[in-house]
């Protein structure tokens, strides 16, 4: 019987095993594994797809707008953000804000893959840019995360979990089998 491992290990090797695959991942599979994505297992993934230069825009806007940036537009700096918040929610927070800041700046130089925010195909047409009429914000949207990028629709992959291959959930299932109860 294999050693046992603790819920950090688990973690750490859950994190390494999702980034390898997205070393090899194409463009077309690092989006899907961006837009379905569960941020509740926690943004390690998300980063490494942020930092990755290569990254499609069509990617990195898709999941802007995912993150609802309205929320965070309410607040002018971190600190207000935080005033009265837990410390966990810093990591959306900081997120968002790089994400922005590179994608402004022209960081990010792949454009192959289309997404326009104000028809989410792949959230039932959603439209990301309009307003909530309950929420002030103190901070705009930068004007060009609001432009339609043309390109490849990337057709979901079937079987896939949160962006995942089978083959790599099977990995992972066997890594949770090995958690110390």
């Amino acid at each position: 019987m294999a050693d046992k491992i603790t819920e950090e290990e688990f973690e750490k090797l859950y994190y390494e095993l999702v980034i390898k695959f997205l070393k090899t991942a194409t463009l077309e599979e690092r989006h899907q594994l961006a837009i379905e994505w569960n941020h509740d297992d926690g943004y390690d993934v998300l980063n490494w797809i942020v930092d990755a230069k290569d990254t499609d825009k069509a990617t990195i806007l898709a999941l802007y707008w995912m993150m609802e940036p309205e929320y965070n537009k309410q607040y002018k700096d971190k600190a207000h953000f935080l005033k009265g918040r837990e410390y966990y929610l810093t990591d959306d927070y900081d997120l968002l804000v790089k994400l922005e800041k590179l994608y402004v700046s022209g960081y990010y130089q792949e454009q192959n893959i289309a997404f326009d925010p104000s028809n989410d195909i792949y959230a039932d047409g959603c439209d990301w840019t309009k307003t909530d009429p309950d929420i002030v914000t103190v901070l705009e949207i930068p004007k060009v995360m609001f432009e339609k990028l043309e390109g490849k629709t990337v057709v979901l992959k079937d079987g896939w979990l949160e962006g995942l291959p089978p083959s790599v959930d099977d990995e992972l299932n066997k890594l949770r089998e090995l958690i110390e109860d």
